[in-house]
Order: structure tokens, then C-alpha cells, then sequence
């Protein structure tokens, strides 16, 4: 308390003792400080706490100035505490770096194994859930509904050439047809697929159990003068199954672009289903 009267006295005779009363001004920085000065007397206390914080401002441009005093009195004791909050600019703030660590899940997907040897079922069109047909021997057309047999292929894919083979050793094969003809799907020897219009079809199999096969689009034509077959090669393959009815002695299996080739002609998937008995 006598440090107060001291202060106002001294106010009143000079200002020169203004500097020792008043709270010092303090100047910010990009970091926080704190500066606290406390004296202690032995029968009156005097403390003054001056604390000037300097804190990272947000991205906005308002100055911030607040300062709180308190007085408490108690007997022969005076605290006097000021806090000062000085602007910043937004080019003084600090940045804080918050490092952030991506946990990557990791799916592991059981290993894929194809079916050693499988029947194939129809998916859609007219044979919807019906088993491809066909012959022992090789030659035949291999389809649906077929009135004089009732054979049911079993194939498997040969793992280094992707050709499908019967269990006959025959091996699935196109016929290429004249332009607007269908190309049909045959079980074939070796010798057979030394002329043009023939091919061996490559599949694979799906994870969801289905065959994705494809052969270089063509079209061929018999030249009934020379009796010599002649191929055109056309522009990528044929990779889209059909069904063709445009015979009387069955359905058969097809192949051709994605677009379809027109009229007795439905698309078709062949899904795989392990081998059976016969």
C-alpha cells in the first residue's frame, strides 16, 4: 500500500517518475515469452507480475489487445498482476507441422486356382443353365440341343498355350465363316488346324468361374475354282461368345465382336463348373 501512495506522490511531483510506476510496454514476437519481476519487503509486501504473452495469431488480421488487471489487498500486501497480449501478423506466426501416418490395410486375397478340368453351362440367351454338347471325336460342332447327341464336353486349359482341350485330346477350335456368315466353334485335331479357315481358341478362367476367351477376327472364303480357302484378317478379335440358331440340327456356339452379328444370333457367357460324372 505504500508503494501505491509512493507512486501517486511521485505522479503528482514529476513525470519523470511516470516510467517507474506505469506497467512497461512490451513489444511482440513470433514466440512466447514470459517476463515476471517479483520483489518481496519485509513488513509490506509489494509484488508486481507483469506477463506479456505473445501467441501464434489465426489466419484472421485483427489486433488483439487485452489487458486485465487485478488488485487484492490484504493488510500490508498489494498484488498487481497485468497481462498484455500483443498483435502478430499472419507472416509471424509459426507453423505447426501436425504429422499424420497412414495406416495402409492390406487385403490379401486367397490365391486363385483355376479348375483342372471343368463341363461348361450357358449363361443367358436360350441355353440359360444348359451343359455344351458335343462329340468324342473331332470335326463336330460343339452347342446346345443337340438332337443326336448328348454328350457332355469336359475341357481343360492347357497352361502353356491357353488352348482348350478336351479330355480326348481334342482341341476347341473356330471355323471362320464367309463375311456375314456365322463362325463356328468345333472340336479340332492338329492336322485340322493346319488349314486357314481354322484356329485354336485361347481362354482363360475367371475368379468368378467364367471363360474369357478370344481368337484373331477373320473371315474366309472358298474360292470354288482353285478350290483354295482365302482369309481376310480384320481389325482385333473375336472375343464375345453367341449362340447361333440359324441351323436345324441344333444350337451352336459362335464367336465374333462385341457387336452382335445380327439376326439368330444371341449373346451367351460359358461359366465352368467342376467336372462330373458322365
Amino acid at each position: 500500500m505504500r508503494f501505491t501512495l509512493f507512486c501517486a506522490a511521485a505522479l503528482a511531483a514529476s513525470p519523470a517518475f511516470a516510467s517507474v510506476c506505469k506497467p512497461r510496454s512490451l513489444s511482440g514476437s513470433t514466440t512466447a515469452s514470459v517476463e515476471s519481476a517479483i520483489s518481496s519487503l519485509p513488513s509490506a509486501t509489494s509484488t508486481e507480475l507483469q506477463t506479456t504473452v505473445t501467441g501464434t495469431m489465426t489466419a484472421t488480421s485483427a489486433d488483439l489487445l487485452s489487458t486485465i488487471a487485478t488488485s487484492t489487498s490484504n493488510d500490508d500486501s498489494t498484488t498487481e498482476a497485468a497481462t498484455t497480449a500483443v498483435t502478430t501478423s499472419p507472416a509471424e506466426t509459426t507453423d505447426l507441422e501436425a504429422s499424420t501416418t497412414t495406416a495402409e490395410a492390406t487385403t490379401s486375397e486367397a490365391a486363385f486356382e483355376p479348375v483342372p478340368t471343368f463341363d461348361v453351362v450357358g449363361k443367358g440367351a436360350q441355353v440359360d443353365g444348359q451343359y455344351l454338347l458335343g462329340y468324342q471325336s473331332a470335326g463336330f460342332f460343339v452347342g446346345w440341343q443337340y438332337p443326336s447327341t448328348n454328350y457332355r464336353l469336359t475341357f481343360s486349359i492347357d497352361a502353356t498355350t491357353n488352348r482348350v482341350l478336351d479330355v480326348n485330346g481334342n482341341i476347341l477350335c473356330i471355323q471362320y465363316g464367309e463375311d456375314g456368315d456365322a463362325s463356328l466353334l468345333r472340336t479340332c485335331s492338329n492336322n485340322m488346324l493346319n488349314q486357314p479357315d481354322y484356329a485354336p481358341v485361347t481362354c482363360e478362367q475367371t475368379r468368378d468361374q467364367e471363360l474369357d476367351c478370344s481368337v484373331p477376327a477373320k473371315t474366309c472364303t472358298l474360292d470354288f475354282d482353285t478350290l483354295e480357302t482365302i482369309c481376310t484378317t480384320l481389325t482385333g478379335t473375336f472375343d464375345n461368345f453367341y449362340t447361333y440358331s440359324g441351323r436345324q440340327d441344333g444350337i451352336f456356339l459362335s464367336m465374333a465382336g462385341v457387336t452382335n452379328p445380327g439376326a439368330n444370333y444371341q449373346a451367351v457367357v460359358l461359366a465352368i463348373t467342376p467336372s462330373g460324372s458322365k
